[in-house]
């Protein structure tokens, strides 16, 4: 599989979202969707997890469809938050920011401009790498933490939510689309070297050798995992330790795991870190006393 595929598919699968949501909000009356859901869902995202005919048992109505709210066409309002052509432009901009992928071998640097791991980099580096052996079942696991885990949230955490679901949407494609951007301007401005270029531990991958800093898995999933779990905590305040928790914990599994593919080191990922939480932090909080929080 090309390194580029998952990429590709996050691409598609963020445009199949923007016109989904672009027909749906130029709808009058509340659309029903074929997705059942559970109504006790409604109160506890948490039980969701239960089996289905835990909920369905001796009650035909224990199922309701899923209704999102319908937006305004052009113009955003704090009651119903953002508008179609909110929508459509932060689609669009992700779709664009996310395309550089396809590109990069025309937008990164043909050499490293940064080659030498400081002594810290060294060490950790050193320490947490995995065999190379084993350094392929890493990155996978990564990759499917990032464009399988995280990516799909961004269309069923709206689901669990209090927040209308066009909304949280809308959070989270804000969220994507500011990381995606410092994330890959960084990559293409700075150049740093792979730690696996630097020390052969892998065969050379052209271009990419040259995009350590800093970690695009690390970022995008610290950035979903914030938000998200600001606006699942604000939803739900009695599960606030599990609505931080879970997400965080498999963002920083995710961080972990490009030190072990020996894909970044630890500084590509601090940093990766610290952009991410921050912008889903600044994003989440903006938009939730924009367009109200879940509880007013």
């Amino acid at each position: 599989m090309s390194h580029r595929t998952p990429q590709a598919l996050l691409l598609a699968a963020t445009l199949t979202a923007l016109f989904a949501s672009q027909a749906q909000a130029q709808s009058l009356p509340p659309i029903p969707t074929p997705l059942l859901v559970p109504q006790a869902a409604a109160a506890d995202p948490f039980a969701a997890l239960t089996p289905l005919p835990a909920f369905a048992a001796a009650d035909p109505g224990a199922l309701q469809p899923l209704v999102l709210r319908p937006q305004g066409l052009l113009f955003d309002s704090p009651k119903d938050g953002p508008s179609a052509l909110t929508l459509t432009l932060t689609g669009l901009g992700l779709a664009a920011v996310l395309s550089t992928e396809l590109f990069k071998d025309h937008l990164a640097p043909d050499q490293p401009r940064v080659t030498d791991p400081n002594p810290i980099d060294r060490g950790i580096r050193n320490a947490l790498h995995w065999d190379e052996d084993r350094m392929g079942a890493a990155a996978l696991t990564s990759d499917l933490l990032l464009f399988g885990l995280f990516g799909s949230s961004v269309f069923w955490t709206p689901a669990l939510s209090k927040l209308d679901y066009a909304t949280h949407l809308e959070i989270n494609l804000e969220t994507l689309l500011f990381t995606a951007l410092l994330t890959q301007t960084a990559k293409f401005l700075v150049g740093r070297e792979r730690p696996y270029a630097a020390f052969d531990s892998q065969e050379p991958r052209g271009v990419d050798d040259n995009l350590s800093f800093f970690s695009g898995h690390t970022s995008l999933t610290f950035s979903l995992a914030t938000a998200n779990a600001v606006i699942l905590a604000d939803s739900y305040p009695d599960q606030k330790l599990l609505a931080y928790a879970l997400p965080l914990t498999l963002a920083a599994s995710t961080a972990y795991l490009r030190i072990a593919a020996d894909k970044h080191y630890f500084t590509d990922v601090l940093v990766g870190f610290l952009v991410g939480s921050t912008v889903g932090y600044l994003v989440s909080n903006w938009r939730l006393d924009r367009w109200g929080h879940a509880e007013e």
